[in-house]
């Protein structure tokens, strides 16, 4: 393997809380993402035929915050106090 590239940090939001939390982030200009779908849920691997209920709820908690070269340390600061302003809220 050669050096690892990150471009996004994964963290989960329990509570049933990840949709509101992303939409708080976004109203203050902060993008988020949603990756790592379960592959038993893609069609080529049976498109949810089967369930495994701890993949789907871990999926259903994550969030992907931004990560890239353009970053900043003062991006990063309002990230960590935009979220958890918005955890608090929610």
């Amino acid at each position: 393997y050669g050096p690892v590239v990150p471009h996004i940090f994964p963290i989960m939001v329990g509570g049933g809380m990840r949709d509101q939390v992303r939409e708080v982030l976004l109203r203050e200009g902060i993008e988020t993402g949603i990756h790592y779908k379960p592959n038993h849920l893609l069609t080529r691997y049976g498109a949810g035929k089967v369930s495994l209920p701890k993949a789907e709820r871990m999926y259903e908690e994550m969030l992907t915050l931004p990560l890239h070269s353009l970053v900043t340390e003062t991006d990063q600061d309002l990230v960590v106090s935009v979220l958890g302003r918005a955890i608090a809220s929610t």
